[in-house]
């Protein structure tokens, strides 16, 4: 006859059956995710610009050279 306890048993065994498994999918899944190549975060110049009077392109506001353009202000 089964009795209580034997019952007791079994589904603590089979609670922690199920918690190892989970324990052992989320360290696989952080081991994962470290090994991943890490990329450098982007750089921000923060050089100001404004638009061009002509074309409306931005550009540089100090320091701009000529684009080319017969009619360029820079």
């Amino acid at each position: 006859m089964i009795s209580i306890w034997k019952l007791l048993l079994l589904v603590l065994v089979i609670g922690g059956v199920f918690a190892a498994v989970a324990i052992y999918k989320r360290s696989q899944k952080k081991a994962e995710v470290d090994l991943r190549p890490r990329q450098p975060p982007p750089k921000v110049s923060g050089i100001e610009t404004i638009p061009c009077r002509v074309c409306g392109t931005y550009v540089p506001a100090h320091g701009a050279t000529k684009c080319g353009r017969a009619d360029c202000p820079a």
